[in-house]
């Protein structure tokens, strides 16, 4: 009924031990293999530099507006004595003065600013007289001998100041959007 079954084994061929390359026929094909390889490592270096000129986006330069107010949350954190902290709150401000109008606030004197006419012209006059009245009452902090400075509420002084330079930088995105929506109709 059953036939016997042919061996299994004697059908698969043997190999030689000594068989040349070329049967392979893999030489053929080495530059293509080579080729294939520096596309692939080309191709790698590119989106690397590629990752690493996306990761290095310029950012543009901190705002007035931002560096004093991280200079506000800084002197906040600090422990200073009264004379100490108006000094640093009075320069904290001028600087941003300076920075966001360019008014030369920083680099003059106290009376030399409180006497100037022009001085801060070019805001609105409410932060103009808030600004004013600040840098007076930081200013007899700082020179002023014999105050009770040991009962003066400094943290006010801060939110005050910046609540004072939020309201300028906002004063100053008004105008130059205005100037620019000028231009525009002018155009």
């Amino acid at each position: 009924m059953f036939e016997s079954a042919p061996n299994i084994l004697e059908s698969i061929p043997q190999l030689e031990d000594n068989i040349p390359a070329s049967t392979f026929h893999a030489a053929e094909y080495g530059w293509l293999v080579a080729l294939a390889a520096g596309i692939l490592l080309l191709l790698i270096i590119g989106l690397l530099i590629l990752r690493r000129l996306r990761r290095k986006a310029p950012q543009p330069p901190p705002t007035a507006e931002e560096i004093a107010l991280r200079a506000l949350d800084h002197l906040d954190s600090t422990t200073l004595s009264p004379k100490a902290f108006s000094l640093q709150l009075s320069l904290i401000v001028r600087e941003f003065l300076t920075g966001e109008t360019q008014d030369p606030a920083l680099f003059e004197t106290h009376e030399e600013f409180s006497r100037r006419m022009d001085a801060l012209s070019g805001i609105p006059a409410d932060c103009r007289n808030d600004a004013t009245q600040l840098l007076d009452e930081l200013a007899r902090l700082k020179y002023t001998a014999g105050i009770a400075h040991a009962s003066m509420p400094l943290r006010p002084m801060t939110d005050r100041a910046r609540s004072l330079i939020s309201r300028i930088a906002e004063a100053q995105r008004q105008a130059q959007a205005a100037a620019a929506e000028f231009a525009k109709l002018k155009q």
